[in-house]
């Protein structure tokens, strides 16, 4: 039937139904923000007046990129969803709508205009309005025009895909409960199935080491560092505002959303078209769905409690029986917990026989793929015809010793395989052919001195890429990475060289470890050649160098509060002799320097036995001083004795902790230490 009444009577009947949202969010945006963010700039500029620069960049951050617009605005989306569409929930309101002479499409469009004027036409004002007080205050830089514009239009496309997903959730349920859950389940879906991917396969086999894993996974909504942020429209705003800030490109991200939300739109206007008249007071609108959401949300929990207790009560030798007795057992009770949402009535718990059946055996199945790795995911081996290129990188580097150079955290995991590709991989296939072998060896993680932890990528002809981690040989790991610092670039790459002289990092101190802490003055900054003396050494040395790590020093390269830290050890003579000429003071550590010296370290072999606190004596100092080192590891595997802790107090009030060098336990220690 062809719509008689006007659209122009059918929007403002409905703001006027909903007018508590444009009180709410009015409220909100255009006096509770303004005010704050008034105060807020008074208080920046009270304790920064000598420094607007940080002003600016404090406004341009954390007020048009402020975080509780995105909180609200997610709210309003949500709550302006499911006020447009309670209606479809009760047969007597959805009788009213339809009586009436107005196409479907009619109503939708209604419903989401309705929704944008009063949430985030105060939204807009409260951005403009809020940059016109950074104005008056003087805070606003030349870019703060242009991200007002860009908080504006990521505001707009997140507002958008939050509002579509919780409108597809409310129309294809048939009550307030349901519509209200399967909001949460679809804002959030991606997420939570990467995270219980992450988590069930991770615990089942040895091996894995998905894109997930290696890129990282973040629940906090402001230091969501993975791509699965994108697909999960409540997350969008914050992962855009971030990316915006730190690198300033919203290309891939924006064309990635705009193409979803027309995708949904699109999805969300079929649904509406479709949905039977019915279908009030059911819990699943759509029949088809019923089943389907049952048995996806009974093998979820099933194998989600089914892993919990594998790895809380079995061993790899033992029958696995909590592991299918406790994941049947989850996907029966979810089943009737479902049933009975979808019914309310008791008797209806095991009444369809079919879904329930299907959820049980699908339980039982992947519980038996997860426990005996039928699909082989340990074993797997990608031929190597099909492999183009290949990456290996130590699951366990020190970052002690090579800070801000060896990055570790989660999205940079990925970037470091990225960069240390090569097609020359014919030791490192080796490797990984070692590290096949021993799955399901009992290694100790930790204590192994066989054996090393490695993450392993392989670039595929097809353009996909397969991580894995392994446990191989020391010995078969140590001439592999041999092999590939034998290229200078590969070492450059894997060093991270090239951030130095390309974002203009500056000497900024330089570190004895055993001794004392210089810094570079300013005339010092721009010492060329100390800094080509050291990167020659740095590219050249051999790997024994590095896994021996006899260090002496640390030298640092800042740039504002960013630095990076750079290893010198005692075979880089020349990096050596030119910092004994720079620094008049430079000099180790001696005995006459050391007021208290303490050796803690195991009264046995026994990892649980008593822990003892050994004071040195004066006479006994320098033989525990030539013992020391700095670090428990070396390049690739330990090079301290374990359990072995000395702690070095000052004469001018400092404190240094430092390991005993594996096979260089003092005489002093050695009747002690049986």
């Amino acid at each position: 039937m062809t719509s008689s009444i006007s659209f122009y009577k059918l929007l403002k009947e409905d703001i006027k139904k909903r007018v508590w949202l444009l009180c709410i969010f009015a409220g909100i945006f255009l006096v509770v923000l303004p005010i704050a963010t008034a105060m807020q700039i008074d208080s920046i500029l009270y304790w920064s007046s000598d420094d607007m620069n940080y002003a600016k960049s404090w406004f341009l951050e954390t007020e048009l990129g402020n975080e509780w617009v995105g909180f609200f605005m997610i709210a309003g989306a949500v709550l302006g969803a499911v006020t447009s569409f309670t209606h479809l929930h009760s047969r007597r309101q959805l009788d009213f709508y339809h009586s009436l002479p107005v196409k479907r499409e009619e109503w939708l469009a209604v419903s989401y205009i309705s929704s944008f004027i009063q949430i985030m036409i105060p939204c807009i004002l409260s951005y403009v309005i809020r940059y016109l007080i950074g104005v008056t205050k003087g805070v606003t830089g030349p870019k703060s025009a242009e991200a007002l514009a860009t908080m504006i239009g990521i505001t707009l496309l997140s507002y958008h895909l939050v509002y579509i997903v919780s409108s597809i959730g409310m129309i294809i349920t048939g009550k307030m409960l349901t519509g209200i859950l399967m909001i949460g389940v679809l804002q959030i879906w991606y997420p939570f199935a990467a995270a219980l991917k992450n988590m069930v396969m991770g615990t089942a086999f040895e091996t894995y080491f998905s894109t997930e894993a290696v890129v990282g996974y973040q629940s906090f909504i402001y230091n969501l560092n993975s791509d699965m942020s994108e697909k999960s429209p409540v997350f969008l705003y914050y992962k855009m505002i971030q990316l915006y800030f730190r690198d300033g490109n919203l290309g891939k991200i924006t064309f990635f959303a705009i193409v979803t939300g027309i995708v949904l739109t699109l999805i969300t206007f079929v649904l509406y078209k479709r949905r039977p008249s019915e279908a009030a007071g059911k819990a699943i609108a759509f029949p088809i769905l019923e089943s389907i959401v049952k048995i996806l949300l009974a093998i979820s929990a099933g194998t989600f409690f089914a892993v919990m207790a594998s790895s809380q009560y079995e061993v790899k030798d033992q029958v696995p029986i909590w592991t299918f007795a406790v994941g049947i057992l989850s996907a029966a009770f979810v089943c009737c917990l479902v049933e009975f949402i979808y019914s309310a009535d008791m008797k209806m718990l095991l009444k369809k026989k079919a879904s329930f059946g299907l959820a049980v055996l699908g339980t039982a199945l992947v519980c038996m793929i997860l426990r005996f790795d039928l699909i082989g995911y340990d074993t797997y081996l990608p031929p190597k015809e099909k492999v183009v290129a290949m990456s290996v990188d130590l699951l366990y580097d020190n970052p002690e010793v090579f800070s801000n150079t060896l990055s570790y955290t989660d999205e940079d995991v990925k970037n470091r395989l990225d960069g240390f590709r090569t097609k020359e991989f014919a030791r490192l296939y080796q490797v990984a052919q070692n590290g096949v072998e021993h799955v399901g060896d009992d290694i100790d993680e930790w204590g192994s001195e066989k054996y090393i932890p490695v993450k392993v990528a392989y670039y595929l002809k097809s353009g996909s890429v397969t991580y894995r981690k392994y446990y191989v040989d020391y010995e078969k790991m140590y001439q592999c990475m041999d092999s590939l610092f034998a290229d200078r670039e590969y070492r450059r790459k894997y060093f991270n060289v090239d951030k130095i002289g390309k974002d203009q990092y500056y000497f900024g101190t330089v570190d004895m470890y055993f001794g004392t802490h210089h810094t570079f003055t300013s005339e010092q900054k721009d010492l060329d050649k100390l800094l080509d003396t050291y990167l020659e050494e740095l590219e050249t040395k051999p790997l024994s160098v590095f896994e021996n790590a006899n260090l002496v020093a640390q030298l640092q390269f800042t740039k504002g509060d960013d630095f990076m830290n750079f290893p010198v050890y005692k075979e880089f003579t020349k990096t050596l002799e030119f910092l004994q000429k720079e620094f008049t003071n430079w000099r180790n550590l001696t005995v006459d320097d050391v007021s208290s010296m303490t050796v803690e370290y195991h009264a046995s072999n026994e990892e649980n036995s008593e822990i003892i606190s050994k004071v040195i004596p004066k006479e006994d100092m320098q033989q525990v001083l030539d013992s020391m080192c700095y670090v428990q590891t070396g390049f690739l595997g330990n090079i301290a004795e374990k359990d072995m802790y000395v702690t070095i107090e000052t004469t001018m009030g400092q404190s240094y902790n430092y390991y005993i060098r594996k096979g260089h336990v003092p005489e002093c220690l050695k009747t002690n230490n049986q």
